[in-house]
């Protein structure tokens, strides 16, 4: 589960507000991502999100011969192509589209029979959840897209809820506590990359004031245990745009929180507030597990 906070700090002559808006945490590889080639695998599931949330499969065949489209019921055509090393999920969201759209093709859009927890919609289109590739021998549980190579944005579009698309589609992302991209009406796309990785959930903890540090946890997913995380490899390596290397502070603890054994972690307030700007302030953590697994995370910190 992801929460938001509003966390607030007064200074001489100024008073700042932050709304944490959440972190999506996921396994990545170093700096140095190792892509794994769409053209690697023999199928690709993409969950989207119109009402509820529907899973569409394609072979990865079809992709690299011209691509697929689908349309949604809210006027959405989406075209799915790749390179063979990276997948475009382009959009063109037109109400009128609407009317056209045929029911979901049997074995290709079905229903999501993941449970979430809450779904809230959006008015703004291309709403992608996930994307997971199949069929790599190396990878038999699937690979979910871990990089945001490339995007655009339609009308009202936002971009910091493109890596909504990233990881696991029951966690949800760092924007807004949801899901799901949004965006932009019209044309938009979003081109996504793979890679090894596991993905976890992760949140802000209730912070009174931004006086005090800031707490984050962060939940593993079933079969792994937080206590396994290398607390002493987690460092921010970029706040806001900027080159960085802040540790956490020196301690460490693992709690129960919201039905779930989470790591808590902080961060001094005075390391972080110089390097934010006026909107959203993206935070990058890294570290890894203690067999050597690397991690990463973002955060989402709007300065109003």
């Amino acid at each position: 589960m992801m929460k938001a906070g509003l966390i607030v700090h007064s200074g001489p002559g100024r008073v700042f507000s932050f709304l944490a808006l959440g972190v999506f945490l996921c396994a990545a590889a170093p700096a140095a991502e190792p892509v794994v080639p769409v053209s690697s695998g023999t199928s690709l599931t993409i969950f989207e999100q119109t009402g509820g949330i529907f899973e569409t499969t394609f072979a990865v065949a079809e992709i690299l011969d011209g691509g697929r489209e689908f349309l949604t019921s809210a006027g959405e055509k989406y075209t799915v192509v790749s390179d063979g090393d990276y997948l475009t999920v382009s959009c063109l969201h037109d109400r009128s589209l609407s009317e056209g759209a045929p029911e979901a093709e049997a074995g290709r859009t079905v229903p999501t029979e993941l449970v979430f927890p809450e779904l809230r919609g959006h008015s703004v289109g291309n709403n992608i959840v996930a994307v997971r590739l199949d069929g790599n021998p190396d990878y038999p549980l699937g690979l979910w897209a871990s990089m945001v190579v490339d995007y655009s944005l339609g009308g009202r579009g936002l971009a910091a809820s493109r890596f909504n698309a990233l990881g696991d589609p029951l966690a949800p992302g760092p924007w807004g506590e949801r899901h799901y991209t949004v965006l932009g009406t019209g044309p938009s796309a979003i081109t996504l990359g793979f890679s090894p990785l596991i993905v976890a959930a992760a949140g802000i903890l209730d912070t009174p004031d931004w006086n005090d540090d800031l707490a984050l946890y962060i939940r593993l997913p079933e079969g792994y245990s937080p206590a396994g995380i290398d607390f002493y490899s987690l460092e921010l390596v970029r706040v806001a745009g900027v080159e960085t290397a802040i540790r956490p502070l020196g301690w460490w603890n693992l709690e129960d929180y919201a039905g779930g054994l989470v790591l808590r972690i902080e961060f001094s307030r005075a390391g972080i507030e110089p390097y934010l700007l006026p909107g959203d302030n993206l935070l990058l953590l890294r570290g890894s597990l203690d067999g050597g697994d690397p991690l990463e995370a973002r955060v989402i910190l709007p300065l109003e």
